[in-house]
């Protein structure tokens, strides 16, 4: 279920719409469920209840702000819905999470009896129905306003197979979570500080597997233990918080990565299959209370028997961590000479001392197909004599260095032809970009499996070791680095994949390998003209000299900016004028989008310039140094 507004933002007048699903991947039938033209859907709770009603508690706002709560239920499968209750005998209050069932005094389930939770003013209230949501009443979990902390969202879960519920709060003062553990849903005991931060964000709860999972969502502006855009877990022994509603200090572990601004409120449920599903939503603006755009649905357990852990399997394959996996992408040079410590934009680096070359070449059709990727390209390295010859990639900052500690990670390859020598994995963490300390983890072969047609693949499970307590300086790093160790002796591989995920299970590439030129863009970005093209408008800057800006890809680091430029002209409305210098300002922020290019042209006097390719011979490389 949605409103049309947003989470933070609801407007006056905006509805309440409900989605039907049928195998718990895709949803459809959208249907309004709550719309009133005064008022704006802030918060909805709610669920299936007994019988075939669906209901619905929805938190909206009047035009002065007030709070005022309403129930509208559904008793055919969400298709039509009555108009809605204003509650008039519960206190106004803020919904969050979902609809428990009350089970009768023999623990089987009621078909009357429901309750949900909410806050408010520092408190966390209870709404309960005895009669399937036809009246409703109210009171306060803790007898009165939380001492110590400010309590907001509050999510709840049911011990399996007991009348017992676990409940972790959201500290609203930025705090570490609390929790209460009860046997009747209506009376808590005093909230018992935990060591959880929550990063200014609810909490989510699942029982699976014998473990207590709880999961957290990062934002970007409000970290968890250094991590960002991220939705990260703990995993506890739910005896050790059945006699205590504390879960000492447990490791964070991440679950999924990369989603860009992702809203802290996460919706879980578990698929009839068997698997567990939880959605969000991403892309909010840097000032938080902003409006998402972007749905996501990804899996906490992939299998249909219980895991141990139930790190994420997305819907599609895993997210490839590997910037430019699938190597279709070249952005300085389709072949070229390499040396000691160079690294090349689509992550080709020589760790030795000699020198050798690459070339990019076209993967034979009869060795692609047999691949799940259906590569194009093929990155083939040749040397007579090298040590730890392969690639290499790097990410920069806090958020990066923590999630790739701890953690268990899959490397796989896949190779156009037999790949002649050991191929090796390690990572490598670097504590400042600057005099900082490398800390590597072990390096571990990848075992090789020959496909048909000369194909090969290869991929081995390695875990990270733990980064506790390390000092950060600034820009620290990750690096991954795949390569092959032994010297001398010729070789000639040619890897056309490579793929890095989080998780002890390899999937498959994807063959479009849709994050690549993002990441990609992120260190070298190679721009080049066709003759005749228009670079960019020229505007006069003194007699006979102009700028003009070049736009490119948001990068790490302040780039610099190299450029062949041995045929440009200017042309002006009297004609064209030839350059014969140039200089280039590139940004010195990261993050900076442009540079200016400063252009030296007897004869330019006048606005409405444009700077040209004459010849094809133009050429920009936008580079940082990593």
């Amino acid at each position: 279920m949605k409103h049309d507004g947003w989470r933070h933002e609801g407007s006056i007048g905006s509805g309440v719409q409900v989605y039907q699903s049928y195998d718990g991947r895709q949803v459809r039938n959208p249907n309004t469920a709550f719309s009133l033209s005064d008022r704006a859907p802030a918060e909805v709770v709610g669920g299936r209840m007994g019988g075939t009603r669906t209901g619905l508690i929805v938190t909206a706002l009047d035009a002065s702000s007030n709070t005022l709560n309403y129930f509208v239920s559904s008793d055919d499968d969400s298709f039509e819905w009555g108009a809605p209750t204003l509650l008039t005998t519960i206190a106004p209050i803020f919904t969050y999470g979902k609809f428990h069932n009350i089970p009768n005094v023999d623990t089987t389930p009621s078909t009357n009896d429901w309750i949900a939770f909410g806050y408010g003013a520092g408190h966390i209230y209870w709404i309960s129905t005895a009669n399937n949501g036809t009246t409703w009443t109210s009171g306060d979990c803790f007898g009165g306003a939380l001492a110590g902390f400010l309590g907001v969202e509050a999510y709840v879960e049911r011990f399996p197979g007991q009348n017992k519920w676990v409940m972790i709060i959201r500290d609203d003062t930025g705090g570490n979570a609390r929790m209460s553990v009860t046997t009747d849903l209506k009376n808590w005991p005093a909230p018992v500080a935990t060591s959880l931060p929550t990063g200014a964000n609810p909490l989510t709860l699942i029982f699976h597997g014998g473990r207590l999972y709880i999961y957290a969502t990062a934002r970007r502006g409000q970290p968890i233990n250094g991590a960002t855009d991220a939705l990260v877990y703990w995993d506890v022994d739910p005896a050790v918080v059945e006699a205590t509603s504390a879960v000492g200090s447990p490791t964070m572990k991440l679950a999924y990565a990369g989603s860009t601004h992702m809203l802290g409120y996460l919706n879980t449920v578990m698929t009839p299959n068997g698997y567990w599903e939880a959605s969000f939503t991403s892309d909010e603006t840097e000032l938080g209370s902003a409006n998402p755009s972007a749905s996501h649905v990804v899996m906490l357990s992939g299998v249909q028997t219980e895991v141990a852990s139930p790190a994420i399997i997305a819907t599609r394959p895993n997210k490839n961590l590997w910037d430019n996996g699938t190597l279709q992408s070249v952005t300085r040079a389709a072949s070229g000479s390499l040396s000691d410590g160079v690294i090349v934009a689509d992550r080709l680096k020589w760790f030795g001392a000699a020198t050798g070359t690459y070339a990019r070449q076209d993967v034979p059709y009869d060795i692609a197909r047999t691949m799940p990727h259906k590569p194009r390209k093929m990155t083939t390295i040749v040397s007579s004599a090298t040590t730890n010859c392969g690639f290499s990639m790097r990410r920069y900052g806090a958020d990066h260095f923590r999630m790739a500690a701890d953690a268990v990670l899959t490397i796989s390859v896949h190779a156009a032809n037999t790949w002649p020598n050991p191929l090796f994995f390690k990572v490598i963490h670097r504590t400042a970009k600057t005099a900082g300390t490398d800390i590597p983890s072990p390096a571990v072969q990848l075992t090789g499996d020959p496909k048909p047609n000369g194909g090969w693949f290869a991929s081995v499970a390695y875990p990270t070791i733990g980064m506790s307590g390390v000092s950060l300086g600034a820009d620290p790093s990750v690096e991954y680095q795949l390569y092959t160790p032994l010297a001398g002796g010729g070789y000639d591989g040619s890897i056309c994949g490579v793929k890095l995920e989080f998780g002890d299970t390899a999937t498959a590439l994807e063959q479009d390998d849709g994050d690549m030129p993002e990441h990609l863009s992120r260190t070298a970005e190679m721009v080049t003209f066709a003759p005749g093209h228009v670079i960019g408008a020229v505007y006069p800057l003194a007699s006979g000299s102009g700028g003009c800006v070049l736009e490119y890809e948001p990068k790490d680091f302040a780039p610099s900016v190299t450029i062949t430029a041995s045929s440009l002209i200017v042309v002006t409305a009297g004609g064209s004028v030839a350059v014969t210098g140039l200089t280039v300002a590139a940004g010195t922020t990261p993050g900076q989008r442009r540079c200016v290019l400063t252009v030296t042209a007897p004869g330019l006097t006048q606005p409405g310039a444009l700077m040209v390719d004459a010849g094809g011979s133009a050429s920009f490389l936008v580079s940082v140094d990593h």
